[in-house]
């Protein structure tokens, strides 16, 4: 992109004491040289008004193209900042979204909404296909659905205690899991096309004081790069975060 530089504005100050070096001058020529007085006079006076008009058209011409460099340099800014390209790249848009997220869900204070809200924000941001939250019972210690995103299957996400299955395993080890070769038979996601087998299945531990609190089960329509797994995870743990937050509220009310 085209920039310009701004242009310094060199110093003139000088010329004003060139006047009054003038001004010295005729002075001596009236007291030693002993001209006329009209002479002396008019060199004092024609050489004020001469270095006094260089001093203000200097300045003027100056101060004018640096406030037009400036200007110039304004508008582009201007200009960039409306210019999505030039803006973010699209990982830094994602960090700017979650951020804006992070501070919508304060707001929420309903547990069910606020994993709703989750899941719309993971669908317009990074093309969520279906999402589940499992929250563990503090009672038995079954991990049970409170919240789904897209979910169509006939019958409802199965529960399960850790240890138990794949999602068992993960709320275990408190280790997520990304799985791209998913098998035909173990999950479909309905879309506008029809059934199909999702690109990606995210297995995400929510851990709060070392212990697996809930699970997140996130399908995509296609692979992420590690980058984007590592903000969801950051995401995971604000929505853990919030979850514990609002069961307190739940529990004092």
């Amino acid at each position: 992109m085209e920039t310009k530089s701004i242009k310094k504005i060199p110093n003139f100050s000088f010329l004003p004491g060139l006047a009054i070096l003038g001004n010295i001058i005729a002075l001596a020529d009236f007291c030693f040289i002993k001209s006329t007085y009209f002479l002396a006079g008019y060199l004092s006076l024609s050489l004020s008004i001469f270095f006094l008009l260089i001093y203000i058209f200097l300045n003027l011409y100056y101060k004018k193209n640096s406030k037009d460099s400036l200007n110039f340099r304004v508008s582009n800014l201007r200009g960039n900042a409306l210019d999505p390209a030039l803006l973010k790249t699209e990982d830094t848009q994602h960090e700017y979204a979650i951020d804006l997220w992070m501070k919508s869900l304060a707001k929420e204070n309903d547990l069910k909404l606020f994993s709703e809200h989750f899941f719309r924000f993971l669908s317009k941001e990074f093309e969520l296909a279906q999402g589940i939250l499992f929250l563990k019972n503090a009672e038995n210690k079954v991990f049970k659905p409170i919240s789904t995103y897209a979910y169509f299957n006939d019958d409802s996400p199965s529960e399960f205690e850790e240890g138990e299955g794949l999602h068992g395993q993960v709320a275990k080890l408190h280790k997520h899991i990304s799985i791209t070769e998913i098998p035909e038979n173990h999950i479909k996601i309905i879309s506008g096309l029809g059934e199909t087998t999702p690109g990606q299945l995210l297995i995400i531990p929510l851990i709060a004081e070392k212990d697996c609190i809930g699970i997140l089960e996130l399908a995509f329509f296609k692979a992420h790069k590690d980058i984007n797994i590592q903000q969801m995870l950051q995401m995971s743990n604000q929505l853990t975060v919030g979850i514990r937050e609002r069961k307190i509220l739940t529990e004092r009310e």
